[in-house]
C-alpha cells in the first residue's frame, strides 16, 4: 500500500489546483464549493500526521477528490457548468461521510480537531448548492443570493461578531454599522438611513465565511493567531494562556480557566490543524472583501461609498505584502486611479494614500503605479490647499522619484520641478512640504534632463555640482 504521507502530499497538490482552478475561474457559483476544500486541506496536513487508522480515508478522499477536479474543469463549459456542480455537491457530501467515519482513536486527546472535523463533516453531508446565472466576473447584487444562517460548531451572538470584526481587521466599526448586522437567529438585517452608502456599499459580511466558534480563544474572545491546546483540551491563543500561567506562584494551584481542571503539566502544543484553518479562512476573507472593493469601485454610485472602498483596501494592504501583489495584479491600478480626479477631498487623500502603499517596497509597484495614473495630476495636487492631499500628494511623488526609470517622467510634466523648487524654499510656512520637496528634487538629479530643468528654473546648485565632478 502507498505510505500514508505520499497520499497526503498527492491529496493537497489536488486540492490545489482545484483551488486555484476556481480562482482563476471568478465563477460565484464555485466560490463556496472551493470553501470546502480549502478547508480539507487543513484536515489532509492533520491526518497525516495521524496513526495508519486515517490511511484508509485518505485513500477513498484521494479518489474522491480527483472526481472533484474533474467536475470543476467541467464547469467552465457554461453547457455543463450546472451538471457539474450538482454532481460536486455529491461529492462534498461523500467526502463529508468520510470525514465523519474517522476514528475516534485518531483524534488522541486533540478535542478541539475532532470538533473542528465532526462539524465539517457534518455541514459538508448537507451541503445544499444553489446555481446562480450570473457572469463569470460578476459578483452577486446585494439581494441576489440569501443571507446564509451558520450552524457550523456552535452559534454566535451579534455582539461576539462585531467585536471579532473589529479585533481580526475585517473592517472598521463604522464600516460594519454601515453594511448591518446579524441578529440571533442569524438574520441579517441593514441600518436603513446612516450614511450614504449604507444603501450602496456591497454587503461585505454576507461575501464572506462566517467566523466559527473554535476560531475564538474563550478568554479573549478574539480570533486566534496562534492557537495551542492545553492538558486539559481546551485551545486559548498562546500568549494569553502563557500570562494565565504566570499568575499562579505554585504550579500545583494551575488550573484550566475555562474547565476549573487542575493541571498537572503547563506543556501547550500547537493546534495545527485549527491555525491552518483559521488562515486559510483570513486568505478567503481578504480576496472576497478585494472583490468587493473592485465591484464598488467600478459602481462608484457614491463618495461614501468609493471611500468605504478605498479605506478598505488599505486595510488590507498593511496586512501583508502578498495583499499588495494581488490588488496590482487584479488590473485595479486604472480602477483607483481615475478617483485622483474625484471633487470630494477625501476621495482624492484616500486614493494617494493607497497608491502609496501600492507603490512601496519595489520598482515594479512603483512603475505599474506611474502607468496607470495622471502624472500631471498629482503634481497639480501638490498646490492644493487641503494640507493632507498636499503632503500625501508629496509623499507618492517621492515614493515614485526613487525608481530611477520613473526620474523623468517626473521631471517632464511641465511646471513640476518648478513647484517642487518654490515647495523646497518655504520652509518657513511647511517645513514638512520643504523637506520631502528637497528630497524629491534630488531623486530626480539622477536625471541629467532634470538638472537642466532645474537650472532653467533658478536651481544652480545641482547643475554646479555635477560640473565640479565632471559628470556633464
Amino acid at each position: 500500500m502507498v505510505p500514508i504521507s505520499s497520499v497526503a502530499v498527492s491529496l493537497l497538490e489536488t486540492i490545489s489546483e482545484i483551488i486555484a482552478s476556481v480562482e482563476e475561474a471568478e465563477n460565484w457559483n464555485l466560490v463556496e464549493i472551493g470553501s470546502y476544500f480549502y478547508r480539507v486541506s487543513a484536515v489532509v496536513m492533520e491526518l497525516q500526521n495521524s496513526s495508519t487508522d486515517a490511511a484508509n480515508i485518505l485513500h477513498s478522499l484521494s479518489k474522491t477528490i480527483d472526481l472533484a477536479k474533474e467536475l470543476v474543469s467541467r464547469c467552465q463549459k457554461r453547457s455543463e457548468e450546472r451538471s457539474a456542480i450538482e454532481q460536486l455537491e455529491g461529492v462534498i457530501k461523500h467526502i463529508g461521510e468520510d470525514l465523519g467515519s474517522i476514528p475516534p482513536s485518531t483524534y488522541g486527546n486533540q478535542v478541539s480537531l475532532e470538533i473542528v472535523i465532526t462539524s465539517l463533516s457534518k455541514e459538508m453531508k448537507s451541503v445544499h448548492i444553489k446555481v446562480t446565472q450570473i457572469s463569470q466576473t460578476q459578483l452577486p447584487e446585494k439581494n441576489e443570493l440569501e443571507p446564509q444562517t451558520e450552524t457550523d460548531l456552535y452559534s454566535i451572538s451579534s455582539e461576539d461578531y462585531m467585536e471579532s470584526v473589529q479585533s481580526s481587521g475585517i473592517a472598521r466599526l463604522n464600516q460594519v454599522e454601515q453594511f448591518g448586522s446579524t441578529d440571533r437567529k442569524g438574520k441579517w438585517s441593514q441600518r436603513h438611513g446612516s450614511s450614504g452608502s449604507s444603501t450602496n456599499f456591497p454587503q461585505v459580511i454576507q461575501y464572506m465565511e462566517p467566523q466559527y466558534e473554535t476560531f475564538f480563544c474563550p478568554l479573549t474572545k478574539r480570533i486566534m493567531d496562534d492557537p495551542v491546546t492545553i492538558e486539559s483540551g481546551v485551545t486559548y491563543e498562546r500568549k494569553v494562556i502563557t500570562e494565565w500561567y504566570e499568575k499562579f506562584e505554585s504550579p500545583s494551584d494551575v488550573v484550566c480557566p475555562q474547565t476549573g481542571q487542575k493541571l498537572v503539566k503547563r506543556a501547550s502544543s500547537t493546534n495545527m490543524a485549527l491555525k491552518a484553518t483559521i488562515e486559510e479562512w483570513k486568505e478567503r476573507n481578504e480576496m472576497a472583501r478585494i472583490k468587493v472593493d473592485r465591484a464598488a469601485l467600478s459602481r462608484a454610485s457614491s463618495e461614501s461609498m468609493v471611500f468605504e472602498a478605498l479605506k478598505d483596501l488599505q486595510i488590507i494592504c498593511h496586512k501583508k505584502h502578498n495583499n499588495k501583489l494581488l490588488i496590482r495584479s487584479m488590473d485595479m491600478l486604472p480602477l483607483i486611479g481615475k478617483f485622483l480626479e474625484s471633487k470630494d477631498r477625501n476621495v482624492r487623500c484616500a486614493t494617494l494614500e493607497l497608491l502609496l502603499l501600492l507603490a512601496e517596497d519595489d520598482d515594479k509597484g512603483k512603475e505599474m503605479v506611474a502607468m496607470s495614473v495622471n502624472m500631471p495630476i498629482i503634481i497639480r495636487m501638490l498646490s492644493n490647499n487641503h494640507q493632507p492631499v498636499k503632503h500625501t500628494s508629496l509623499l507618492l511623488l517621492l515614493e515614485l522619484s526613487r525608481s530611477q526609470s520613473l526620474c523623468d517622467k517626473i521631471g517632464s510634466v511641465t511646471g513640476g520641478i518648478l513647484i517642487l523648487i518654490a515647495m523646497k524654499c518655504r520652509e518657513t510656512s511647511d517645513a514638512f512640504a520643504s523637506d520631502k520637496a528637497d528630497e524629491i528634487l534630488r531623486n530626480l538629479e539622477g536625471s541629467p534632463d532634470n538638472i537642466k530643468r532645474m537650472a532653467d528654473n533658478g536651481l544652480m546648485e545641482p547643475l554646479l555640482n555635477h560640473l565640479i565632478e565632471g559628470d556633464f
